[in-house]
């Protein structure tokens, strides 16, 4: 990957069960202990698609098998590349690349730089009740009648478009 690129990769976390064996094979013990701990079965695969699918795709820019990628986390929770546990790499390389996993119903985006941070987002869009309220509160008079002019089942998905549009400016 160029250092001036952002690569966005679009998940699908469907999977087949061998594949998902495949994903949770590559899953630290950690990872592993954590899958196992959710209730139900397809969050537990969301998760194991997920995860999975972000070793991938760092081994894929370390030239590394995605289970040698060991992780360390920040105050909050993000991941990070542990630098530590490296000592075949690079370490300028794999502490410059950064990464950021959202997932949200059966997707998930991975976003990867050489830049610095990175963060991305996904949200699955669900009919929003009391729209015409929340529309009155975020959105100029303009906007409103963006999205009254869509069909009713499309207003919730593009009454978030343009409030994500708006927040990002």
């Amino acid at each position: 990957m160029m250092r001036n690129v952002v690569q966005v990769w679009k998940i699908s976390l469907r999977v087949l069960e061998d594949t998902l064996g495949q994903y949770y094979g590559c899953l630290s013990q950690a990872e592993q202990d954590r899958a196992n701990r959710f209730h139900f079965p397809d969050d537990r695969r969301r998760f194991i698609v997920a995860r999975g699918s972000l070793r991938h795709l760092l081994a894929r820019q370390l030239a590394q098998l995605p289970s040698a990628i060991d992780f360390c986390y920040g105050e909050y929770g993000k991941p990070a590349i542990e630098l530590g546990a490296m000592t075949q790499w690079p370490s300028s390389q794999a502490g410059e690349l950064h990464f950021n996993l959202s997932h949200s119903g059966e997707l998930a985006l991975c976003a990867l730089s050489y830049q610095g941070p990175v963060g991305i987002d996904i949200e699955k869009v669900k009919p929003i009740s009391r729209l015409e309220g929340m529309m009155a509160r975020c959105l100029s008079a303009g906007e409103q009648k963006q999205v009254q002019a869509e069909a009713l089942a499309d207003q919730s998905r593009v009454f978030c478009s343009t409030g994500l549009v708006r927040r990002l400016i």
